[in-house]
């Protein structure tokens, strides 16, 4: 499905990708390991979107799987199931932490408002990566297998906005502290 974008500035197209998982790396291919909490879909989606995220040219689509509980959410990303109780922020993928913000953000357990958490949780991520702290978030080849320890990530960027004379800069920090608490809160959950 096409979200009608057929000549853009950026010279791609960008379409939603419901059946595979990157158009980089296959199962088949030795170095392709998805994270713990990731397996091939059993079920499909159940039509509900709770999130929407773009790597590369390619928007994958966050729905609950119809295998999926109020007690043991599954959430279908292209051809992939996430256990979103087994997602731990501290080493999780990408595209784990995707699945997990989207079912904390529909579910009212981060308290969120504006922005996905998803999207704000990439965003600090990029001021780390431009601190060089880490690198290749949102990079097709490393959504699907790095794991990363995300909370690390979110607090080296919370350390750049806290050090901003500008106050909307400065104002990031807070943001920061928000995401974090509901990172800590899920990880004692599951611990």
């Amino acid at each position: 499905m096409s979200l009608g974008i057929t000549q853009s500035p950026c010279r791609f197209d960008l379409k939603y990708n419901m059946h595979s998982a990157t158009t980089t790396k296959t199962e088949n291919d030795k170095t392709f390991k998805m994270g713990t909490a990731t397996r091939e879909a059993t079920g499909s989606g159940d039509g509900k979107n709770i999130g929407v995220m773009a790597i590369g040219g390619q928007a994958y689509l966050a729905q609950y799987s119809e295998n999926s509980t109020p007690s043991k959410p599954i959430v279908k990303v292209g051809n992939y199931e996430v256990s979103v109780n087994d997602v731990d922020p501290e080493n999780a993928t990408e595209i784990e932490m995707f699945a997990l913000m989207s079912h904390l953000d529909k579910t009212g357990q981060s308290k969120n408002e504006g922005m996905s958490s998803f999207s704000k949780m990439r965003s600090y991520s990029q001021q780390a990566e431009r601190n060089g702290f880490c690198n290749g978030i949102a990079d097709t080849k490393e959504a699907w297998n790095s794991k990363r320890n995300w909370t690390e990530i979110i607090e080296n960027a919370r350390q750049t906005y806290s050090q901003s004379l500008i106050p909307e800069v400065y104002a990031l920090t807070r943001k920061c502290d928000n995401l974090l608490d509901v990172m800590y809160k899920w990880i004692e959950g599951i611990k």
